[in-house]
């Protein structure tokens, strides 16, 4: 598009009233110094980074202009219906797709072509191993693609909401309940892993609850292809949420399958008692208990669940990963047992380690100075 038209746009989303004069202004300003960089992207597209607009008030601009029906969309063969959330590196969006006849997700950031962009890389590495999974219990990946302007991923349409808001609603779950979302993650969580996957970042706000109640694991940015040894990160750079991050790797930066098991067991044990088992004011504070500190048996917060299915969490959440469930198989079959949808088993539990054992461990000096450099000892946001 012309300098011209650009003008043009920013004019008629004033007109319209969607923008004032100074966003615009910011808009171009940001669209100026892409071109710095060699970025040559629409205004449009730098106020949708910004959040000024979505998608369907850039198309909304661009047919009041003039412009072609076609030119307006944003997403090719795909109709633009509704924003359903933002986050902090793009935007998720309900829609129809032509090509596929059926209501999709449209998952869309900034495409930055050419530059140092390791969020967008991730977003790229997403979808190789993405197309890789199809289950049941993981949100399908569609198709892929980019523009000039994003990039963007043509996803299952779950129509539900995340665990974590059903959690700050209701403050907790059935133990019924948890169980049988429990049992779903984890199937998808072994399918995963025999396909050499580690999610990485297991947490109740990456699984999606359709209406029907089938729970679906989400958001595949931070997984590891442990067959390729492929990590889309910089190095020294922390990934995961605190909360629910498997102390193995808050400690030494080692994962492997059953760290997402942890982190399953974490995220259990918060939907059944509406509270993260290691709290904190710091990211620090949070990943020095998760560490150091054993936790809590979640009858200690809601005295009614099972002996069983604490036991069960307490084993997921077991500090070495040699004492957890080996196989997110086992801890299916541990959980129907518990829901009464397989045979009894007994269940053991790791018993806690020594403070004293724990503290004469030393920490990688390293790691946690990464965790100070790209914190600075804030608080970990997940699950407060």
């Amino acid at each position: 598009m012309s300098a011209q038209v650009h003008l043009r746009f920013g004019e008629m989303a004033i007109q319209m009233r969607l923008l004032t004069a100074e966003q615009v202004e910011e808009g171009l300003r940001a669209q100026e110094e892409g071109r710095k960089l060699g970025l040559d992207r629409s205004v449009g597209a730098w106020l949708h980074d910004r959040g000024s607009l979505d998608l369907l008030q850039v198309e909304a601009i661009l047919r009041a202009c003039g412009v072609e029906p076609e030119r307006c969309r944003q997403i090719p063969q795909v109709e633009i219906q509704r924003l359903i959330g933002r986050g902090a590196n793009g935007a998720v969006y309900a829609a129809a797709s032509r090509a596929l006849g059926r209501q999709v997700a449209v998952k869309v950031r900034a495409s930055r072509s050419g530059t140092d962009d390791p969020a967008g890389g991730r977003f790229r590495a997403e979808a190789k191993i993405a197309l890789r999974l199809v289950h049941p219990h993981i949100v399908q990946l569609y198709d892929v693609g980019e523009t000039r302007d994003y990039i963007y991923h043509v996803l299952e349409l779950v129509e539900g909401e995340a665990l974590d808001a059903i959690i700050k609603r209701e403050g907790r779950l059935s133990e019924a309940r948890t169980i049988e979302i429990g049992i779903q993650i984890a199937g998808a969580l072994e399918y995963a892993a025999q396909h050499a996957i580690v999610h990485r970042d297991i947490k109740p706000a990456n699984i999606l609850i359709a209406r029907d109640g089938a729970a679906k694991l989400c958001d595949l940015g931070l997984a590891k292809d442990l067959a390729s040894g492929t990590v889309r990160t910089a190095e020294g750079v922390l990934l995961g949420s605190p909360y629910y991050m498997a102390p193995e790797y808050a400690r030494d930066g080692v994962i492997d399958h059953r760290s997402d098991i942890y982190s399953l067991g974490v995220t259990l044990f918060h939907a059944a008692t509406g509270a993260v088992p290691f709290p904190g004011n710091t990211v620090m504070e949070i990943l020095d208990n998760v560490v150091r500190r054993a936790a809590a048996d979640p009858r200690t917060v809601v005295p009614e669940l099972s002996p069983q299915f604490a036991a069960a969490i307490l084993r997921m959440m077991a500090k070495d990963p040699a004492a957890r469930f080996q196989t997110a198989g086992e801890a299916i079959e541990a959980l129907r047992a518990i829901g009464g949808r397989g045979p009894a088993e007994t269940i053991a539990v790791e018993a806690p380690p020594p403070a004293a054992a724990l503290a004469g461990r030393p920490a990688r000096k390293s790691f946690w100075h990464r965790v100070t450099e790209l914190f600075g000892g804030r608080g970990g946001g997940d699950g407060r």
